[in-house]
């Protein structure tokens, strides 16, 4: 790639990532094409589609997403500090675009097989946390790692769509978490 194609290719990311966390993945491409300084033609032509520039702009969040379970297990040995915590983290990474825990949980029953890829990988760091937590024995028997990344994509979810605030999200979490732990 040409470097003047190589700094508007990034200069679109950029832009798109800026956009996709204020407005949502539904945002204006062609306004991302106007802030990037760019026109539509060449904003299509690196992205053909708005799931290719959803992609791009996604592409660190898988690896960085398991770095942070990964952490999370490493940082915490105490289970009721590790869940919480993970919680968080979860509850950051997934809601890093407007929409983006509603659009997780659509995921579930839908053939978008972007958003479906990014569940499966959502699935696989929180089952890195659950893994270790079932090491130590620190589960409820009935406690399902995939329904409860679900109640905290919901909780995530009702605090995006202005029904909680963040400190009533994280009372939430912790609910969430002492529900699962073993008492």
């Amino acid at each position: 790639m040409r470097s003047d194609a190589q700094i508007a290719h990034a200069r679109i990311i950029k832009v798109a990532t800026q956009c996709f966390g204020n407005e949502g993945t539904e945002a204006s491409l062609n306004k991302i094409a106007k802030l990037a300084s760019v026109g539509p033609g060449t904003l299509y032509r690196h992205f053909p589609t708005r799931e290719h520039l959803i992609d791009a702009c996604m592409e660190n969040w898988e690896a960085e997403l398991q770095r942070a379970a990964d952490r999370a297990v490493r940082t915490h040995d105490d289970p009721e500090a590790l869940l919480p915590a993970w919680f968080d983290d979860l509850v950051a990474h997934i809601s890093v675009y407007a929409g983006g825990p509603a659009r997780l949980l659509r995921a579930l029953r839908s053939r978008d097989a972007l958003w479906a890829r990014r569940w499966k990988i959502l699935d696989a760091a929180n089952s890195t946390v659950f893994e270790r937590l079932r090491d130590q024995e620190a589960l409820r028997d009935d406690a399902d790692p995939r329904l409860v990344c679900v109640l905290v994509c919901g909780v995530a979810t009702a605090v995006e769509e202005g029904e909680l605030d963040a400190g009533q999200c994280k009372g939430l979490l912790r609910i969430v978490a002492a529900g699962t732990l073993k008492r």
